[in-house]
Order: C-alpha cells, then structure tokens, then sequence
C-alpha cells in the first residue's frame, strides 16, 4: 500500500527504504463463527452448523499513516510513565513451585525432567516478554496436573492453549504484552490450518485456556468464602 490508500482522510505512508519489503504493517488473522443450515439427506431435517470464515488484512499504526494525529496517544501533562510491578508474577511463579532453570537458547518445558527451561532474564528484548515466555511454559507445565491428554489435544491445540493462558495470566495480573509478534510466526499457519479442518477448534482452545488460566492463578488467589448452608 502507499500514499494514495486512505480512509477517513488517512494515508498509509510510503515504506521507508531501511523497512523490508513486507514488515511495513502488521498482518493480522480476522476470524468470525459463521452458522449456516444445512438439510440432513437421509433425515430431511435441517440444522444449523458452524464454521469459521478467516480472511487477513495488513492494518498500520497511527505513526505509519498521515493525517491520524488525532489517534495517536499523547502523554499528559505530569502523568509520566510508570514502571510495571512484576511482584505478582513472581509471586505466582514462587507459589506455583515450578521448577524453573535458566541457561541455553531455547525456552520449553521438558515433560520426562519435569521443568521449565528459559534463556537468561537479559536474552529478553523485554521484562514482560520474560514474564510471557514463563507463563507459556507453565501452561505446558499445567497440562498433566491438569489431565490434559496431550496426544489427543495434538501440538497446535496445545501451543494456542499455552499461548492464549500466557496472555490471560499477563492481563489478570498486569503483566505489559512485550513479545515480539514474529514470536509467533512459527505456530501461526498449523493453526490455521487446524481451524480450517475443525470449525470447533478455537472454542476448545479457548475453553481449556480458561481453565488453564484459573489453575496457574489458583496459586495466588485467595479462595472465594463458602456461603452458611441454613438447614
């Protein structure tokens, strides 16, 4: 896209030169639950079923497109910026007693050691993409604790749980998303191509996220007080 793209009086400013062609914009993956009704052929009846509609779009920020000053964020008068606390995280990952060890290029959790390996705080391009990383790998950890049946589930469904319980945990706790997006790029098309093949793929993957979500923060939330039964 260039200058002459424009909606509501923007335009996309031209690629600078020192930008690869391809990384001016983000490309973002939009997904919408489609029901249709379709009629039984040995029954006759009908019935609604879903699938899921995906189409990509290439979307910029406002410093990438002129004329969109008015939705750039500007910084009040005295308001400075202030420094995440990551207190909860680490009071997560101490009350979880994870094992967690340091060293190495890669991140993972190793299921036979049963442990999470991570490179060095300092190898992070960010605080809180340490943070995400470990919460990632603890949701891998939380699969046999949780019962999860990991060669049922197959790899893509347990890398989005994974990924999705990383972002839930991050946002309950205040946690900045600071993971570089092409972080991603290597698990993005199996999981695409696991929704094109099961129109119910995402829900199940939301649905375990959540329950993912709620036992890695039951080790720091205070339980819910039980209600008098009156007899």
């Amino acid at each position: 896209m260039d200058e002459s793209d424009s909606l509501g009086g923007c335009h996309v400013k031209k690629r600078p030169d020192n930008v690869p062609s391809g990384q001016w914009g983000t490309n973002i993956v939009f997904c919408k639950p489609i029901l249709k009704t379709v009629t039984d052929d040995e029954t006759g009846e009908e019935e609604e079923q879903g699938f899921f509609m995906l189409k990509t779009y290439t979307v910029f920020n406002a410093d990438q497109v002129s004329g969109a000053e008015r939705f750039q964020v500007k910084e009040e008068p005295g308001s400075g910026n202030t420094e995440p606390d990551y207190g909860p995280a680490e009071e997560l990952i101490a009350a979880s007693g994870a094992d967690i060890r340091h060293g190495g290029e890669k991140a993972y959790y190793s299921a036979g050691g049963d442990y999470i390996q991570l490179p060095n705080r300092e190898r992070f391009g960010s605080v809180g993409a340490y943070y995400l990383t470990v919460f990632h790998e603890m949701g891998h950890w939380s699969e046999s604790r949780q019962h999860f049946d990991r060669q049922d589930l197959g790899y893509p469904m347990c890398e989005l749980i994974a990924e999705m319980a990383s972002c839930f945990v991050a946002s309950e706790i205040g946690v900045p998303n600071g993971e570089p997006l092409e972080n991603h790029a290597s698990y993005v098309k199996s999981w695409l191509d696991a929704m094109r093949g099961d129109s119910g793929f995402i829900f199940r993957a939301s649905k375990l996220a959540s329950a993912t979500t709620d036992f890695l923060l039951a080790f720091v939330r205070e339980p819910e007080p039980q209600e008098a039964l009156v007899v």
